[in-house]
């Protein structure tokens, strides 16, 4: 993705591209954040985009469906390990 200078307008068919490369990498994972610094846009900008391309956006601190472990297990307690 190539970097849009700041402040700069981006529209048209430039725009609908953008908005379209955002939100393949959105739906890869990638982070409105990561985005930010790739894109050189803004937060607000990128969202912006994002809901334009039609976007789903996932929860914020919402773990990746590609994550490990999404939901680590609870450790059993120790008196339940302790022979009484």
């Amino acid at each position: 993705m190539r970097k849009v200078q700041r402040g700069a307008r981006v529209t048209g068919h430039a725009r609908e591209k953008l908005a379209a490369d955002l939100k393949r990498w959105y739906d890869r994972e990638t982070s409105i954040r990561q985005l930010v610094e790739v894109s050189g846009r803004s937060y607000g900008a990128v969202r912006l985009l994002l809901q334009e391309a039609g976007a789903e956006f996932r929860p914020p601190g919402a773990p990746s469906k590609t994550a490990a472990n999404p939901t680590p297990q609870r450790p059993e307690p120790i008196l339940s390990r302790v022979a009484l």
